[in-house]
């Protein structure tokens, strides 16, 4: 079952990129910064105050990592490259549903609307994210605005909106995800 949804009292809009290509128009002046995920592992960032993304000094780059990393950077913001691998979330769910565990979070910016993009390698059916059957897979904040292309998001569940994603009034486009397995209750 495909699962994207919004939660109560919030709307998130969506868009498919129905042809290949670009799907936002480039600024020649924009600065993205681009995160090289290099790791299936499902470890935090050590210092989200830093800027890079490791889980130690010297450290691999994580995709829960890449994210925390991500929800930080301001002005046109970042894009996570993520190899073709699968990347099965394996932490449990903290109090107040933060980012160190459960599902993956876009979260709300603190300023300004940066983009964060995530590109899988190879397409859908070579970059997989699996919830494990643990949470839904990803949750994308208020104001956030995200674009994402090349991922199957799969085994995802949760008792509220969204197995597979969950939109809490940001902006999504999709291109080339396919979604496998995700249950919602809502």
């Amino acid at each position: 079952m495909a699962s994207i949804s919004s939660r109560t009292g919030a709307a998130c809009i969506f868009s498919i990129a129905l042809a290949s290509g670009l799907m936002l128009a480039a600024n020649a002046r924009a600065v993205v910064v681009v995160i090289n995920v290099d790791s299936v592992d499902d470890d935090i960032d050590n210092d989200t105050s830093d800027g890079q993304c490791h889980i130690s000094p010297n450290g691999p780059c994580t995709l829960r990592a890449a994210l925390m990393t991500a929800n930080r950077i301001l002005g046109d913001g970042a894009t996570i490259m993520l190899p073709a691998g699968t990347y099965v979330q394996s932490r449990p769910i903290p109090p107040g549903d933060g980012e160190d565990g459960g599902d993956l979070n876009m979260t709300t910016p603190s300023s300004g609307n940066p983009l964060i993009t995530i590109s899988g390698a190879g397409g859908s059916a070579s970059t997989i994210i699996d919830a494990n059957f643990q949470d839904r897979v990803l949750s994308i904040g208020a104001g956030r605005s995200a674009s994402i292309s090349g991922v199957t998001f799969r085994n995802g569940l949760s008792t509220g909106p969204g197995g597979g994603i969950a939109c809490v009034g940001g902006t999504l486009t999709l291109n080339d995800v396919q979604f496998n397995n995700n249950t919602s209750s809502a």
